[in-house]
């Protein structure tokens, strides 16, 4: 992780209660930091040195896979922070239907549903409160699908943004949207070659693709052998099992650098 975004985030927890947990290359055990008091980056290294209340800690920012604290004031977290269809349009994208879901056939079931003004996300791009979405009601909107042939998308992704963006309109659930994620086809290559520089990782991006379709099929030796860990591996689409190992086990689709400032 670059030490840059590393060292902004701890500064930010001096003096206050905010933890912070920590994914190590290669380790599956979580380092947990809080009661920060001081950030001292030394020399030109990647090296810092964090002082708590209780302990010295010198820590390598090289060998830390990913950083992340956990929000209480939230619901949901969404990982892409662009507008995908603006509040005042007019015409329904042909896309809206084709990956989430058909607005005219879902004012059958919610009238008052407003599709406009929204970030549509990839089920695999979230962070979210432990049920709040509760099995009854997701069960209940499926069901809308059955009745309906083409309702909602192949896949969870349509149920998913209906009921993060009903709920929050109907103020049941807090909910943000944060620039998490980069990918190339749509903000160019610029990011993606700076984080990799100096990794070692030289891959066109017809490799990058092959890398990503490997991920998606959850193949972990190949992850953990190809993709560079403390950088950023970015993959389109991913599903909620690729999220889900992301964060249990060290690697991160998401930009340090834009994590820093979520």
């Amino acid at each position: 992780m670059q030490r840059e975004a590393l060292v902004h985030i701890l500064t930010q927890m001096k003096g206050t209660k905010k933890e912070l947990t920590l994914l190590m290359l290669g380790e599956s055990e979580k380092v947990e930091l809080l009661n920060v008091v001081d950030v001292e980056e030394i020399g030109d290294s990647s090296t810092v040195m964090i002082t708590t209340r209780q302990n010295y800690i010198l820590l390598e920012t090289a060998h830390v896979s990913a950083a992340y604290q956990v929000r209480t004031d939230l619901d949901f977290q969404i990982f892409w922070s662009e507008i995908s269809i603006l509040a005042d349009a007019t015409e329904i994208p042909p896309w809206l239907s084709h990956f989430y879901f058909d607005p005219q056939k879902l004012r059958q079931f919610d009238a008052d549903f407003e599709w406009r003004g929204h970030a549509y996300f990839s089920a695999g791009a979230l962070a979210c409160r432990r049920n709040a979405i509760s099995f009854r009601r997701w069960t209940e909107v499926e069901s809308w699908g059955k009745k309906v042939p083409g309702l909602f998308a192949w896949g969870e992704m349509g149920l998913l943004n209906y009921h993060v963006h009903s709920m929050a309109q109907r103020r049941e659930i807090k909910t943000v949207r944060s620039n998490l994620q980069d990918i190339w086809e749509h903000h160019g290559k610029q990011e993606l070659v700076q984080d990799c520089r100096g990794a070692g990782w030289h891959t066109q991006p017809r490799d990058f693709l092959r890398e990503r379709q490997s991920v998606n099929h959850l193949d972990l030796d190949f992850f953990s052998a190809h993709l560079p860990y403390r950088r950023s591996a970015r993959c389109r689409n991913a599903s909620s099992r690729v999220l889900a190992m992301c964060l249990n086990t060290g690697p991160t689709s998401f930009s340090s650098r834009r994590l820093a400032n979520s």
